[in-house]
């Protein structure tokens, strides 16, 4: 009775399918490649016909950008074009309120509404103000803290 040769398994070597890697990385290409393609094109082929108004008014009033320029929209900032677009647009150099941190646990868009180059030094001193007030506060707590800890 002859048996098989026997192979010995080394751990320096190791072997994997060239064609299963090329396979998963030619299917990986061609899905990120439809989903760049894909949007646009879907768009282009309902704004032409008027398929789908609502929707497409929905996906693209749902993203990033143009939550942006809803927020800013509603605290009265913000003279804008392209609100229907991808990219909503200002008016050249128009500058909008940074964040108001009153309250951390509440953040806020601030109140500044100056067109461009005015109001600048109002919101700089409110923010200044603004980071005063949370440093007593801080330093409240770590007295208020360090007082509980001696006992």
């Amino acid at each position: 009775m002859t048996y098989p040769p026997q192979l010995i398994q080394s751990k320096d070597h190791t072997s994997f399918s060239v064609f299963g890697f090329v396979l998963i990385f030619t299917l990986g290409f061609v899905i990120i490649l439809l989903s760049y393609i894909l949007d646009p094109i879907m768009t282009c082929l309902q704004r032409k016909h008027g398929i789908a108004r609502y929707q497409r008014l929905e996906w693209s009033t749902n993203s990033f950008l143009q939550l942006q320029r809803l927020a800013y929209e509603e605290g009265g900032q913000g003279s804008w074009s392209e609100r229907d677009g991808d990219v909503p647009v200002t008016e050249r150099e128009e500058l909008l309120a940074g964040l108001d941190i009153e309250d951390p646990k509440n953040p806020r868009i601030g109140c500044y509404r100056g067109g461009a180059g005015e109001g600048i030094e109002e919101q700089d001193v409110l923010s200044e103000v603004s980071l005063q007030v949370i440093d007593t506060k801080d330093s409240e707590k770590r007295t208020a803290m360090r007082r509980e800890s001696s006992f």
